[in-house]
């Protein structure tokens, strides 16, 4: 009903209201419920509520800003979103490379944004081959949390109730993906799929959205309005029509070509071009006449290049998903000149201060690649983008490293590219690699591609040293544990742990005992998960590593709060805080402050307990973790519920249960058990229609709202006294 409505049909909407009743009625002998109801009449006075502000839809629009304007191509727009409007809940923009399929989506998702309030989102795929990946890389495009479960049912958790469009683009590169899709629009009814690929993805329910060719008049403006952007006052000629013609009317063609206006007229490229149309075999013999039409033109191109542009041009076709001039600097001896003359050629393309060719351009570039046998370039990039990710151990636990995040999240794909290469031609590199990844797979939450990753490196087998394996061991359970797949995340760690010990280096053990003792404590083997977190700090004492003691002493302290072991926690809260402090380990910083105020409450000092989450909450909101933030919002609810503030609590309560189902964070056993205890004591202090419209309200606030208003209840607390 709400999907109908804010598509603009109020009559639709009512209908759906009817149709729910009829079926109700007759098959189960129900009327609609209060929020039904409640629903049909705010409809049927255009209530304000069901509208999302202006501001509001703009922010949720995550769509390229094309850099230059659509030329024509006004029927292909509205037709598009008229069946975006309607029943069609996937189209498929389908056509040879160059023929404006992602143009054209663009142009009408922006168009068609109003309808869907939920966001309308761009999910690029051109640089991914894995399949499996695509429901990360669209978890991922929504900025959601990847959670504990498999992507795929994270999404469709997420998208389940939203009113979205995704525009997938270059969907031929992972087709194997295409019944995902399928199960996806089942799981979400709101949702609507536009899809670029060179061909239908063959799925119930699909419209095939053949994208043709530009008429003849829109295909002389593009022709011109291109030219005109590197020769001021250029006017068409006769020739340009059929030049046009003689490109198939295909708009990469056209672009490529009348970026040459400088050096040649319209008329001399009817000359040259169709000697370079007679040799398109050169490009995929199996291809349509039109995409062999686009490669002669791209070969033409690359044909009127001087020999190091030529090199150039073959050499960037290692990048997958654009790259920074400075990387093409390193792996390619790229001269900044070239790179821009190579731009105003229209073979690259600038966009947020990155450089990228188009897929179909970059397949030819590869071509010329091997043909050139630039072997060696392969290696540059692999090593290059090897040497960013290690890079990230010099800056741990510093402030620069959100910047290093963020140069990996911009060249992911080429990360990935990196790693693949490295699997064939260098294991003991790939290890490295994604050892050093691992950091930014965990605190970015990209558990799957973390997953995979590690799963490929343990498949290399006798090709890994001790070592390599003892780490993806490690990690693959740091994973599983992520994921609450506790049974797996046991035995993985008891393994990865195993092998720590045969190979004898003390700090590696005591970081594995640490995951062996937090695994156990989480399974409710609270005696044992004690024996190997005190085993392991021991060994970083021995060691004098004081970032794996302040690592190890924070899961002891947590250890013996989940064990109930509260004297111990206080006996070693405070050298933990201080050892945590000394290392500058803000992660673990929190984590004992957490455990602190979890065993403060449990001891009845709710003042203490307050302080406590109090600061957790501000270490945590510090670094950006939301699942710390929302652990401690709940801490300080559960204080503010038994000490006067039962209305605020419920609030709160009511923010972090929703962002936690958000984002598919699940709760640890004493988060349960402080949350049933929370509930308890409001629904005594409430009542249960007073708690529901508390909790309802705060599950309208955003993360950082919600963070805010509990410090703020932190602090009304106020300080410790005999009646706290």
């Amino acid at each position: 009903m709400l999907a109908r409505y804010r598509s603009g049909s109020q009559a639709d909407a009512l209908a759906a209201y009817q149709d729910a009743r009829r079926t109700l009625g007759e098959e189960l002998g129900l009327e609609p419920g209060p929020e039904l109801k409640k629903l049909e009449r705010a409809i049927l006075r255009h209530d304000s509520a069901l509208t999302v502000d202006p501001a509001e839809l703009k922010a949720r629009r995550r769509l390229p800003a094309p850099a230059t304007a659509l030329v024509g191509r006004r029927r292909d727009v509205d037709d598009l979103t008229e069946l975006a409007r309607g029943d069609a809940r996937l189209v498929t923009l389908t056509g040879p490379g160059g023929t404006g399929k992602t143009r054209v989506a663009i142009q009408a998702a922006h168009e068609l944004a109003d309808a869907f309030p939920d966001g309308v989102v761009f999910v690029g795929l051109a640089g991914l081959r894995d399949a499996e990946l695509v429901a990360s890389e669209i978890v991922a495009a929504l900025g959601v949390e990847d959670g504990t479960r498999p992507a795929a049912e994270s999404l469709a958790e997420h998208l389940r109730e939203k009113t979205v469009l995704l525009l997938m683009d270059n969907f031929e590169q992972v087709d194997a993906a295409a019944p995902a899709l399928g199960a996806l629009l089942a799981a979400a009814p709101a949702l609507r799929l536009l899809v670029t690929s060179r061909h239908p993805l063959r799925i119930d329910g699909e419209h095939e959205f053949p994208v043709p060719p530009l008429v003849e008049d829109e295909a002389v403006a593009l022709f011109v309005a291109r030219a005109r952007a590197v020769k001021r006052g250029f006017e068409a000629s006769a020739a340009v029509p059929e030049l046009c013609l003689l490109l198939d009317r295909l708009p990469l063609a056209i672009e490529l070509a009348a970026a040459r206006v400088r050096e040649l007229s319209p008329d001399e490229m009817l000359t040259d071009l169709p000697r370079r149309l007679e040799l398109a075999a050169g490009g995929p013999r199996d291809a349509p006449a039109r995409h062999q039409t686009l490669w002669a033109t791209i070969d033409w191109s690359f044909v009127l290049l001087d020999v190091p542009a030529r090199t150039l041009f073959a050499r960037l076709a290692v990048f997958v998903g654009g790259f920074a001039v400075e990387a093409a600097a390193t792996v390619c001896d790229a001269d900044g000149a070239l790179i821009e003359e190579l731009v105003e050629k229209n073979l690259l393309f600038e966009s947020g201060g990155r450089v990228a060719l188009l897929e179909t351009v970059r397949e030819y570039a590869l071509e010329r690649l091997d043909g050139l046998g630039e072997s060696t370039v392969r290696r540059r990039h692999a090593d290059h983008y090897l040497s960013l990710v290690l890079a990230g151990k010099e800056v741990r636990r510093d402030p620069r490293e959100v910047e290093w995040m963020d140069r990996l999240e911009a060249d992911r794909e080429n990360v990935r590219a990196a790693f693949a290469f490295l699997l064939e031609q260098d294991p003991e590199a790939a290890a490295r690699l994604a050892d050093g990844a691992y950091r930014f797979w965990y605190i970015r939450a990209h558990f799957e591609e973390g997953l995979r990753a590690f799963e490929r490196v343990l498949d290399l087998g006798d090709l890994l040293t001790p070592r390599d394996r003892a780490n993806a061991l490690t990690f693959s359970a740091a994973f599983a544990f992520g994921r609450r797949d506790l049974v797996r995340a046991r035995t993985l760690a008891e393994e990865a742990l195993e092998w720590q010990r045969r190979l004898g280096e003390l700090d590696s053990i005591a970081r594995a005992l640490v995951l062996v003792g937090t695994v156990r404590s989480e399974v409710g083997d609270h005696e044992e998960a004690v024996v190997a977190l005190e085993e392991s700090v021991e060994l970083a004492r021995r060691h004098g590593d004081v970032v794996v003691l302040s690592l190890a002493l924070a899961h002891l302290v947590m250890a013996t709060v989940n064990g109930e072991m509260y004297d111990r926690t206080r006996e070693l809260g405070e050298e933990a805080l201080a050892t945590t402090r000394s290392a500058g380990d803000v992660d673990s910083e929190a984590t004992v402050l957490g455990s602190l105020g979890t065993a403060a409450l449990r001891r009845g000092d709710r003042a203490e307990a307050a302080e406590r989450f109090s600061a957790a909450l501000a270490a945590n909101t510090e670094r950006g973790d939301p699942v710390g933030m929302l652990d401690y919002v709940e801490g300080i609810a559960a204080v503010a519920a038994v000490l006067g503030e039962p209305e605020s609590a419920a609030r709160l309560l009511g923010a972090a249960e929703a962002l936690e189902a958000a984002r598919d964070i699940p709760l640890e056993a004493t988060s349960l058990r402080t949350r049933a205890e929370t509930l308890a004591a409001l629904r005594e202090a409430l009542g249960e229609e007073e708690l529901r419209a508390r909790w309802k309200a705060g599950a309208a606030l955003t993360l950082e709202a919600a963070a805010e208003q509990a410090a703020q209840l932190a602090g009304r607390l106020g300080p410790r006294s005999p009646e706290r």
